[in-house]
């Protein structure tokens, strides 16, 4: 679709604005605002590094951590005359790389710093105060994970009197440890500033954990709080901060969880594979990426997992854990995606939707927008196709067409692996007026097969658009079961000795 160059390492995560623009930070310490046509609409420049990804209120001011230790409030879209422009800055006394988050009523900014402190700070649209401490909670050595609020509604008459508000976040202590912390904030800040820990995991008698840099994912009904660690495990807690489960993946799990329609949890491992579990804790289906990921996953509205990799690749994953389709970046993509709205040509923007624009920053200095209903090269025809059986143990050739509708097939790209080897077909061309691609061919040679065997066969394949769409699919089919063959026993010739000879059957024969 298209990309935007940033000039330096972008790790945060885009936020959308209410007119569409992508809003980010970068490591060369602007902030950008980029239409959804791909074009800087402004930027500003903070200084310092920005690893901090940002917050947007109702009225279109933008929140974001930096690494001078700044929080910078500026003014969004909404405000067109002045967007881009500096309202307050909070000097938080150490570096921000967790990502603000603002209260049900927008009165209130939380965000964790780099010494291991909680603070709230008055927002924008909260009277006379802006930008000024409400309060600051000392909870670990270092905070990297990002608040996560929930406003309790427990007044039975819809009064406020009674209801709770709680922030959930995890902390590093020390060099091998972590905790994660549920803490009761105040409803109304005008009346309020008092913060008061709750609860905390794990507590006396719980086994130590390892640092906690995932940000807390809270369940729909709000009883239990999931989050991953660096110890490999992705837990679950009850709000009210007990061990409920946990389950272990093969690496670090610094992705935050995303929650699907079902009540199951995904999130990413450093393992490079990408879990789903259900609310009890037991393993629905893994899908496996080729890099560790630390990408945490974005949920269209079918359920899909949208989720990056080390691998270079974005990867668009069913709720069955079968890959959609897969995009592939210059280089690592660590940022978690964020799912868009298309416009609708009038200015206006439609809800999210599944044909929505993804926009994700990377390693290769550049945001991305990228369409999910886009086409990737596909298979036209494969010879022995994708489960068939009986095959001759004799086979002298497989063929394979791929093609694409939209660009065409990148002849470099194509890539061939049979029985788990690379292997090196020969192309032919493909092109009509519906799609374009190449017919290839790799001739088995003396390669043996073993009655029954299952033989595999993965193709990845590229499309030719400057930021390339790709396909990786793995097939197979079995040889024939059995090497014996039908016995024809000999058949005897029939005599017609009774049949005389036609004179035009007789020759003489000369005897010399």
């Amino acid at each position: 679709y298209w990309s935007f160059f940033t000039g330096n390492f972008n790790f945060c995560s885009p936020a959308i604005a209410a007119n569409g623009e992508v809003c980010f930070g970068s490591r060369n310490g602007y902030f950008f605002a980029v239409s959804p046509d791909g074009d800087l609409d402004w930027q500003f420049d903070a200084v310092a590094r920005i690893d901090s990804s940002p917050a947007i209120d109702s009225f279109g001011n933008i929140y974001f951590g930096a690494g001078n230790g700044l929080v910078y409030c500026i003014t969004g879209p909404t405000i067109v005359a002045t967007e881009g422009t500096l309202n307050w800055t909070y000097d938080a006394q150490d570096r921000v790389y967790s990502s603000p988050t603002l209260d049900n009523d927008e009165y209130s900014v939380f965000f964790g710093t780099d010494d291991g402190r909680l603070v709230s700070i008055f927002s924008q649209n909260f009277p006379a105060t802006q930008g000024t401490l409400e309060w600051s909670l000392l909870l670990g050595d270092r905070i990297f994970a990002s608040p996560a609020y929930r406003y309790y509604d427990l007044a039975p008459t819809g009064s406020p009197a009674g209801d709770i508000a709680m922030v959930y976040i995890g902390v590093e202590i020390g060099l091998a440890e972590g905790a994660v912390y549920a803490i009761e904030v105040p409803t109304d800040p005008a009346t309020s500033t008092l913060a008061t820990v709750q609860s905390v995991y794990p507590g006396t008698g719980d086994d130590p954990i390892g640092p906690v840099d995932s940000s807390v994912a809270i369940s729909d009904d709000g009883n239990f709080i999931y989050f991953g660690s660096k110890d490999g495990n992705l837990y679950c807690l009850t709000s009210s901060g007990y061990l409920q489960w946990s389950y272990e993946t093969g690496g670090m799990v610094d992705s935050s969880p995303g929650i699907l329609g079902t009540g199951d949890i995904v999130v990413g491992s450093r393992d490079g594979a990408v879990y789903c579990v259900d609310p009890s804790g037991d393993l629905r289906w893994s899908f496996e990426t080729g890099g560790p990921i630390e990408s945490s996953p974005a949920i269209d509205g079918n359920n899909n997992v949208i989720i990056g990799s080390r691998d270079h690749f974005l990867y668009s994953i069913s709720p069955n854990g079968v890959q959609n389709w897969r995009y592939m970046s210059d280089y690592h993509v660590w940022s978690s995606p964020v799912i868009g709205r298309q416009s609708t040509g009038s200015g206006g923007l439609e809800p999210l939707v599944t044909t929505a624009t993804i926009y994700f920053t990377g390693a290769d200095m550049r945001l991305h927008a990228i369409r999910e209903d886009r086409a990737s090269p596909y298979f036209l025809s494969r010879s022995p196709d994708d489960g068939e059986t009986g095959v001759s143990h004799r086979l002298a050739k497989v063929i394979f067409e791929i093609v694409d509708t939209q660009t065409d097939v990148n002849r470099e790209s194509i890539f061939m692996l049979f029985r788990g080897e690379h292997v090196y077909p020969t192309f032919e061309r493909i092109e009509t007026d519906t799609y374009r691609g190449w017919k290839g061919t790799y001739y088995c040679g003396d390669e043996t097969f073993d009655y029954g065997e299952e033989v595999t066969v993965t193709i990845q394949a590229c499309d030719t658009a400057w930021e390339p769409n790709c396909m990786d699919e793995t097939y197979s089919f079995t040889i024939e079961s059995s090497s014996r063959r039908p016995v024809i026993a000999p058949r005897a010739p029939k005599l017609n000795v009774n049949r005389p000879l036609k004179e035009d059957h007789l020759r003489p024969v000369e005897i010399k």
